[in-house]
């Protein structure tokens, strides 16, 4: 992989993940009991790329030894802000199976998000070629789909990094919010399969078209079954910065229901009357005292007319002061070549204290 693509992993790919909470679902009031102020020393803003997101990412990357944790995690600001406060927990489970192993080394919760970082390893001469996939469970047994994966696998310059053949690292996060109730440490089970892509011959392709390459079909197999796993976590606390906020544009109201920002995340729903949420790409910014501010972000649709926006940067690039979450403008999903575009702002002030 090129140094200017792994540059642009640093800052990140863009992608609508869909979500599997049921529309209508009001999640408020487990979430709004989890929330404890408390305050944060602050580190220098530090900008990257808005993206709006992606349900898996393998970035051919580094390891050597659990340094490679310390590279991903560094990845995403936010993440890195977590990680560097010393929350996340050491965790050692490692399972084998069919001459595969899957380990969990790290582990972190939030009122906003779960991270879990976990190590993959081979058999003997297989070159590493896996996607792994990964479900969390609740004390109350729902499954909560992953939300971002990150993976690491063999050499970087840029990271001076190195992978043995057959290893890989990742982190995958999901969805606090999805939780079935509040506490402030939660039993969790972590589900892990391990898959890979193989090519297969297409007996009925289609004429090739003129200027257009024809992409090879592949069908996933599976490696080596589901990999279980159980833990408790310390769930840790975040802040509510709005709740209940309004803005108009083009005659079109919405409501930012709450804005939420813990160690590893800011995160707001916002809902739109008379909009399907499903058709609708909302282009968001986050705005300060210096200007924006961007990391990895996800745009998820949550029911009727509503949105999650998850801006992945902790309080400590947050500068004390007011800030805007804004909506510049709505884009039509479907079809993807109308082009149509509802026109914002739809601007919804906070502070940061």
């Amino acid at each position: 992989m090129n140094t200017e693509t792994e540059r642009l992993l640093r800052r990140v790919l863009h992608r609508i993940a869909e979500e599997a909470v049921p529309a209508g679902t009001d999640l408020w009031p487990g979430i709004r009991a989890r929330l404890v102020t408390r305050s944060a020393h602050r580190l220098p803003a530090r900008a990257a790329v808005l993206a709006a997101t992606l349900t898996a990412v393998l970035v051919a990357v580094a390891y050597a030894g659990n340094p490679v944790v310390d590279a991903l995690f560094k990845l995403v600001s936010g993440w890195e802000q977590a990680w560097r406060s010393g929350l996340a927990v050491p965790l050692g489970l490692e399972q084998s199976r069919d001459g595969w192993t899957v380990r969990l080394e790290r582990a972190y919760a939030d009122v906003n998000q779960v991270l879990v970082a976990f190590s993959v390893r081979g058999p003997a001469g297989v070159q590493l070629s896996v996607s792994p996939r990964a479900w969390l469970l609740d004390g109350a047994g729902r499954q909560i789909p992953g939300r971002v994966l990150i993976g690491v696998a063999g050499a970087s310059d840029v990271l001076g990094l190195h992978v043995p053949p057959g290893e890989g690292v990742f982190i995958v996060s999901f969805d606090t919010w999805q939780m079935s109730r509040p506490a402030a440490e939660v039993a969790l089970g972590l589900e892990i399969r391990l898959e890979t892509l193989v090519p297969v011959e297409n007996q009925d392709r289609p004429a090739e078209v003129p200027g257009r390459a024809l992409a090879q079909r592949a069908v996933t197999q599976d490696l080596a079954g589901v990999f279980k796993f159980e833990f408790r976590l310390p769930v840790n606390p975040g802040k509510v910065l709005a709740e209940g906020v309004l803005a108009s544009a083009g005659g079109i109201r919405a409501t930012l229901k709450y804005l939420v920002l813990s160690p590893s995340q800011l995160k707001a729903e916002i809902c739109f009357s008379g909009l399907a949420a499903e058709k609708w790409l909302p282009v968001a910014l986050v705005v300060g005292p210096n200007g924006a501010v961007s990391d990895l972000s996800l745009v998820t649709a949550e029911g009727p007319g509503c949105f999650r926006y998850e801006l992945n940067v902790g309080p400590n690039t947050l500068s004390a002061g007011r800030w805007q979450l804004k909506i510049a403008e709505l884009v039509e999903k479907e079809p993807a070549e109308s082009g149509r575009r509802l026109t914002g702002p739809w601007a919804f002030e906070f502070a940061v204290p």
